[in-house]
């Protein structure tokens, strides 16, 4: 993998002590003898160095593989100004109880929404994810 950063965060701990440390190491330092023996050595000094006390005995409780790459900047279309009106994009209507008592509320499809386009509320607004109550402000679509 070109100009990717591979590399293992593992968490160790002593059987005799909670205190856990983490280590960040090469992806693949286990396969070096030396490498394995520096990681274990160093996990050593450092937890007798927290805890006051050393263990034969450590303990890997997780390990975590991490990778880093560049990746292209993404770049935001430029969405261009409605040709249609913002009244194509009203589905009908829904009676809402609010604060007001019961009342009949426009429902837009937000597909149909896009640059240029504004409602003022209250109007609800559906998708096929969500839906969305437009207060009295009102809402305004526009380009970034």
């Amino acid at each position: 993998m070109e100009n990717t950063d591979l590399f293992l965060d593992l968490f160790i701990k002593n059987k005799d002590h909670d205190r856990e440390i983490k280590m960040e190491l090469a992806y693949d330092f286990f396969n070096s003898p030396d490498e394995l023996k520096k990681a274990v050595q160093t996990a050593r000094e450092i937890l007798e160095k927290e805890t006051g006390s050393s263990s034969d005995e450590l303990i890997v409780t997780m390990i975590s593989l991490t990778a880093k790459a560049a990746v292209p900047h993404y770049e935001i279309k430029e969405i261009p100004r409605a040709s249609w009106s913002v009244d194509t994009a009203q589905k009908g209507g829904r009676s809402i109880f609010s604060s007001q008592g019961l009342r009949e509320m426009p429902v837009y499809d937000r597909s149909l929404l896009t640059n240029g386009h504004s409602l003022t509320g209250p109007v609800l607004v559906e998708s096929e994810q969500t839906s969305l109550f437009v207060p009295r402000l009102g809402i305004r679509c526009g380009s970034v």
